[in-house]
């Protein structure tokens, strides 16, 4: 899965909620609504063709796609720990 085809923020957001466990959480830590970080991961399920987490009413966790997605997202800040801007 190549990084470029997603906007960094999105990947520092797909980071985020799986570091966290959950919409809220990651919404705390990025300054942003649970429903807005909701919102940009369902614009990045769209992108991807299929879900990025599985979401039961406990804490989402990174599924096919998402794995893939969250593997681009630490591709992009290893070694720098930085997020590329576009």
């Amino acid at each position: 899965m190549d990084p470029r085809h997603f906007e960094s923020a999105q990947l520092e957001i797909l980071k985020t909620v799986a570091e966290a466990g959950s919409m809220a959480e990651a919404g705390r830590r990025l300054f942003m609504t649970g429903p807005a970080v909701d919102q940009q991961v369902q614009q990045l399920e769209r992108t991807l063709g299929m879900p990025a987490f599985d979401r039961p009413r406990s804490a989402p966790a990174a599924d096919g796609g998402g794995e893939r997605a969250l593997a681009a997202a630490n591709e992009c800040t290893r070694g720098s720990g930085r997020w590329p801007r576009n």
